[in-house]
This record gives C-alpha cells, structure tokens and sequence, in this order.
C-alpha cells in the first residue's frame, strides 16, 4: 500500500510544525507558538472578528477582548450572485444632522439572513470533551492509555480496508482557487504534534506491580461482536499497596462537598478472592480521606457500583483503590462520575451541567463535529473512527488523540455529539475524514472504504430502523442513551482544512459523486474554493489572524467586489456566508494547548468556569440574528476624525418579518470615543417611526483595552444593559474598543 507522506517544515530545534498560525506545537511547554511574537500567555489589546454583511448573511463587525494572539473560526460561503443589494454604502456628503459618523437604517430594504447564521464547531481540543463537557473524572478509565504506553494495543482503527495500491500515479499538486479572497483563508501545509502525557495516569506506590493484560472478548452481541477484546491491568501486591488515579490534569479533579459519585469497576481477583479491598476519595497528599468504601472481588469478572459521597470540597483530590495485604487484581474499567448525571432508570446524561447552559446561552444553530485536525489526527492509524465511539462506554477502544496531546476514551462520540446537538437544539455539521491524515493521503482509487464508512455515518443518524445503521447495527444506542429522536442532517463538509494536501480535489470529487447520488438533499461543503469545474456548492474560509489583519480582511472583500468603499460592503454582489463559528468553544483552563477560546473551565463539575469576552460577543450576535438585514447608508460628519471614523462598522437586522422589532451593532475598533448617530427611516412609508416602549442599549466593553474574564472576575467584560429614551434619530457616545446593540420596538 502506498500512503502518500506529506512534508512539514521545522523549527530551529527541529519540530514538526505547521504554517499555519496558531495550528501548530508549541516549541516548549508556556511558549510561543512558531510564527507568532505572542506568547499564549500574554494578553493583547483587542481581536476583531469582521463577520460581513451580504444578503442571507448577518451583517457585523466584533470586537473582541482577548488574552491571545489569533482569533480561529470558520465561515461557510456559498458561491453565488446577489445582484443590486449593497449591505452598507458610504457617502460623501453627510446629511445636516451629522457631525460624527452617521447611520441611515432603511427598514424597507432588506434581504433575508440565513437561518442557521451563527453556530459553534466542537472539537476534542484542550480536553473539551475529556475531563470537560464529558463527566468522567478518572483519566485512562478502560486502561488503553496504559497499553498503548507499553507497546501491548495495536489499534484496529486501519481496519477499513488500507488495501494495497493499484498503481496509482504520484500525488498531484493540491488545487485551490487563486482568488483573493480564497488566498486569505489559511490552510496548512504542515501538522500538529503533541506528546500524549496520559502515561502515567495511574499510578502504584507500596509493595506492588501493574503490567498490562489482554481481556478476552464479551460474548458477541451487538458492537462488541466487532471488538478483539478490551485492555486490561493487573495488580500483584505483596503487602500493603495502593494504585492512584489523579484525572485529567494528573494534579487532582474537583470534588464538591456533600455530593454523591458513581463509583463503576469491572474487577476480578484471579488467584482467589481478595478482601479488605478499599477504595477513597483522598487529598492530593492522600493525607485526609473525604470518603471510603470496602468491597470484594471475586475470581470472575464482575461490575460493581458503589456510591461514595464526599464530606468536603476539594479541587485538588484523587482516587485510590488500597491494598491492605497481599493479593491480585485484575482491572478492566474504573469510572468516576457524579451521581446526578445519572437518570433513575441508570442512564448516563453526558453533559456537565454548567458548560451545556453556556454553550445554550450561546444559541448556536448548527454544530460542527467531530473536527477540526482531531478528525485526521497526525497518521491514520490514530485518526478519529465514528463506529469505534460507538456501544457501551466501557466496549469503546479510545485512541490517542495525537495531535492536541492526550488521550481520548471516546466516550464522548458520534452519539453522544448528535445528543448535544438535540440538547442545543442545533443542526449538525458532520464532518467526515476523506482519506486523509495530516501527514497522509490515499491515493484516489483507495477510497472506497472511506466512502461508505461516510455513508453508513449518514445512515446512522438519519437512517430508519429498517437500515443496518439506521437500527444501530442490532445496538440501538438510541433507546440505551438517550430516548431522543435523531436531529435532521442537512450538512456535511468532506475533509478539514485539506485543500493544500495531496489529491485533496480528487478525493472531494469522488465522495461528492456518491453523497449528491444517494442523498440530494445534503449541502456539502469543500475545504476550499476549488475552482472552476468542480461540483460544489459551499466551501469553508478559516480565519487565524492577529487583530489588525483581520479587521483589513474587509479590504479585501472590497477588492473581490471590485468597490472601495472601506467598510463592511458590496460582498453580496459575489458570495453568500452561510454559516459562521467560533474555535475553539471549550478549553480546560489547566490543560490548554490553544488560545483563544469561547468558554474557559477548571474541571468537570467544578462549576468553575467563564465566558471569554469573544463568548460574549457570539451570543450577542446570535440573539440579535434576526431575520433579515436592513440597508445602511453611512455618512461621516464634519467633526468626525477620518483616521479613527473609518474605524466604526455597524449593521442592523430585522428581529421579525414586518421589521418592527430591530438591533443596530454599532463597533468601535478605535482608541478614540465615536460620536454615532443613527436614523431609522421606512423609505416607502410617509408615517414617522415610534418606539412602543424604551429602547435597550446593551454595551460589551471593559475597563481597560487589556481588560479579559478570568475564574475570580467571570464578568469583569460582559454585556451590561440599560434602558433609553431613543427613537427614530439617536445620538451615541461610543466607547473605545466596544460593542454597542441598540434593541427597539417600532410600532
């Protein structure tokens, strides 16, 4: 078989690395990411999210307070024309009225917004799903973490079919639009590569040994029938011993005093039955014992379930199972999670609690999954399998997420990522791995395996029951997790950020031919504009840019649209944006290997956690979506200075249908306080406009440019809501740096 490898550049001590901003590895633990003069560390001024107005698309610019150097998202364009629609059009000569900068808001000129404008794309990233959204407090809990360390699992995640090649020629040079516009999205060329440092996540003091064991298969039925047998640990004491688990962070998780963990462990004791077996819930020292339990193994395997409840809170705490005299102890799985994430029936609901009502906050309307460089991961071997996240927690194999660093149980998989959809009442973006890895590519004539794997991913989540998918492969995960009905799947993007690897083109091609046959009715999105004579409709621009650059990216808008009208402008004349989001969402605040990101935390279930002001800022542009977005004219006055002016952006969108309920974003990118009018007009109506009750002004800044959230001052930059006298003309005093919504009710 021949796997294409793909070439990445070096540092100057030799790492691998990617091109592409902040997607690459860190040169040491706390240091720079290559190719930037920022540390993750430091905190910068402001970044700015120009999110542009064009016909189906919100019209906006954000600004962002944040502690990093890049801001990642991704926009779905659809390659179209809107002819005789200008979001935002700049004049010359102002209007009496006008002395600052000057808004016209004509709410009978608008055009519809896409319904599904603001999103979020989840990825397993900073252990957004371990030791995060997913509620399991022990790290390593199957014990394949353990094998993998020591050379015992060989991982049959290649299994679909890496046949031998056929013959086929040399990869191709990858091929992308050379368009502005495309040129300005950036895909890598390189990797990311991180150390997995689950290594020791258990760990034996005392008398004894831990070695590694082959458990054979459960009896088939259902997933388990495909697995080759599970991995396993054993325990051998001589005398007084203990084997510790300290989580995800291998520093200890957080306890919360007064409440109840479901203790699970699949044991047995080979040589003869143990007793005195205990198992604690310690401080990190293991100097005090918040609780403890006694239990018993048998010779065989058996699941025992035991509730400890902790009389104190700790942030710092571990598990302990102690040995108080010799014996042998087989281990199959240990899991620790928190009672109430259990219904009465024994269904796991797997979601923390306070992170799953941030993210509902946000009102997201699609959700990208599995990823981002997760899905490919740096070879294939560890690349993301759907059907191996699938069945009971304890039969899911896990692998090593290669590229951020640690290992994944899967516990949180394909299943578990379409019950958050429901929960968030989200459509879900599927993304689906065409071949490739971040340092491989199939050779086109390889693919067909891949092919139908996407499709029985497909099948799963819309499939009926009559389909081999559709019924759960004779496991219905449906009925055993979540009693919930499948969401509707309207999209799917082949590949992640792969247009600069090897066939990419190719490799699109083919999976689109089959996916447009079976299943019209999905929108598929490419990784890139792929030019012309490709068959594609939407294609993904990511953006990784410091602050300035990225608020320039609406001279580039300008460019494409042959215009210079130095605002948020004449894009509708070529392209619509679909679908935007913000990545990373989540980010464990100990275990980060990127910044910046939505929705900072300590641990699972510590109720520790904050919104970065660019959360902030996506929930505000989510609420506010609407339906449709108005025509803007704006003029700059006498007393407006032209180098800080120009620094201003806003848009408005209708919240209804007749546009009587409507928000006006108004950005002030400069250093400079913003004198802002703004006039609201119906140009076809003779009848002035009037507010049924008092207009809201929601401010988004904070005390200082270098202001951000953090575990002590969650909402030292947060929206801040007041109510106003302002109707049909208003006059503004706009802060530096900060986002302004204006909220009013016309009758």
């Amino acid at each position: 078989m021949e796997i294409t490898p793909q070439l990445a550049s070096t540092t100057s001590g030799g790492t691998l690395h990617t091109q592409k901003g902040a997607r690459g590895h860190p040169t040491k633990a706390g240091g720079c990411w290559p190719g930037s003069r920022f540390s993750p560390a430091v905190v910068q001024k402001v970044i700015l999210y120009t999110v542009l107005c064009m016909g189906l698309y919100q019209c906006a610019s954000l600004v962002l307070r944040q502690y990093s150097h890049l801001l990642p998202s991704f926009i779905a364009i659809y390659q179209g024309a809107l002819p005789g629609f200008t979001a935002s059009l700049h004049h010359a000569h102002a209007p009496s009225f006008c002395s600052g900068v000057c808004i016209e808001v004509d709410l009978m000129s608008t055009k519809p917004m896409s319904p599904v404008m603001f999103g979020a794309a989840f990825e397993e990233i900073n252990h957004a799903g371990e030791g995060g959204l997913y509620p399991e407090l022990l790290c390593d809990r199957s014990f394949d973490a353990f094998a993998y360390h020591n050379n015992r699992s060989k991982s049959d995640t290649q299994r679909l079919a890496l046949a031998q090649n056929s013959g086929s020629d040399p990869a191709p040079p990858a091929s992308r639009s050379s368009s502005a516009l495309q040129m300005e999205s950036l895909d890598p060329t390189g990797f990311a590569s991180m150390p997995l440092k689950d290594k020791d996540a258990w760990q034996v003091s005392g008398t004894a040994t831990l070695s590694h064991l082959t458990r054979p298969p459960a009896a088939a039925s259902g997933f388990t029938a495909a697995r080759k047998g599970g991995n396993a640990v054993r325990l051998s004491a001589s005398g007084h011993a203990q084997l510790v688990n300290t989580g995800h962070t291998l520093a200890g998780f957080a306890l919360r005093a007064g409440t109840a963990y479901n203790l699970t462990m699949t044991v047995r004791a080979p040589e003869g039955p143990v007793k005195g077996l205990l198992v604690l819930l310690t401080s990190a020292d293991g100097g005090t014992v918040y609780c403890k339990s006694k239990f018993t193994a048998d010779t065989a395997f058996a699941t025992h379930t035991i509730i400890l409840t902790s009389n104190t809170g700790d942030r710092g705490s571990r598990f302990v199972i102690r040995f108080q005299g010799p014996g042998v102890l087989d281990l199959d799985y240990v899991s620790l999670i928190q009672a109430d994430h259990f219904s009465d029936s024994g269904e796991l609901q797997p979601f923390d609690v306070s992170i799953l009502q941030m993210l509902r906050d946000l009102k997201p309307r699609f959700l990208r999954f599995p990823g981002g460089a997760y899905l490919e991961c740096v070879d294939m071997s560890s690349a993301y399998r759907w059907k191996d996240t699938l069945g009971p927690p304890q039969d899911r194999p896990g692998h090593p997420n290669s590229v951020w660093g640690y290992w994944s149980t899967d516990g949180f998989g394909l299943h578990e990522m379409l019950m958050l959809c429901e929960a968030l009442g989200a459509q879900p973006v599927l993304v689906l791995n065409v071949g490739m890895s971040q340092t491989e590519s199939l050779p086109p004539d390889l693919l067909q395996p891949w092919i139908q794997d996407g499709l029985d991913a497909i099948e799963y989540i819309t499939g009926a029951d009559t389909t081999t998918w559709g019924a759960g492969a004779d496991f219905d995960m449906w009925e055993f997790l979540a009693k919930v009905p499948p969401p509707p799947l309207n999209y799917v993007t082949l590949g992640n950020e792969a247009c600069l690897r090897p066939w990419y083109k190719q490799h699109y091609t083919r999976f689109s031919t089959v996916l447009r046959a079976a299943l019209p009715h999905i929108k598929l999105l490419a990784n890139c504009d792929l030019g012309e004579g490709a068959d594609f409709g939407m294609w993904e621009f990511h953006a990784y840019r410091d602050p300035g650059p990225l608020f320039d990216l609406r001279k580039v808008v300008d460019a494409v649209c042959g215009v210079n009208q130095g605002g948020v402008s004449e894009f509708a004349a070529m392209l619509f944006v679909l679908m935007a989001a913000y990545a990373p969402v989540l980010s464990h605040i100990k275990l980060r290997t990127w910044v910046p990101d939505l929705i900072a935390f300590e641990a699972t279930d510590s109720g520790k956690l904050y919104g970065t002001p660019s959360y902030y800022v996506q929930q505000l542009f989510s609420r506010f979506q609407g339906e449709s977005c108005a025509l803007q004219k704006v003029w700059y006055g006498k007393a407006a200075d032209n180098q800080t002016a120009n620094l201003v952006e806003s848009s408005t969108t209708c919240l209804d249908k007749g546009c009587e309920r409507v928000a006006t974003k108004v950005v002030n990118f400069s250093d400079q306080e913003q004198d802002v009018t703004v006039y609201f007009s119906r140009a076809t109506m003779e009848r002035p406009l009037h507010l049924r009750d008092a207009g809201k002004r929601i401010s988004l800044r904070g005390l200082g440019p270098n202001d951000v959230n953090s575990l002590d001052l969650p909402y030292r930059v947060a929206p801040k809501t007041e109510l106003l006298d302002i109707g049909q003309l208003t006059h503004l005093r706009v802060a530096p740096y900060s986002l302004t919504v204006l909220a009013l009710d016309f009758e």
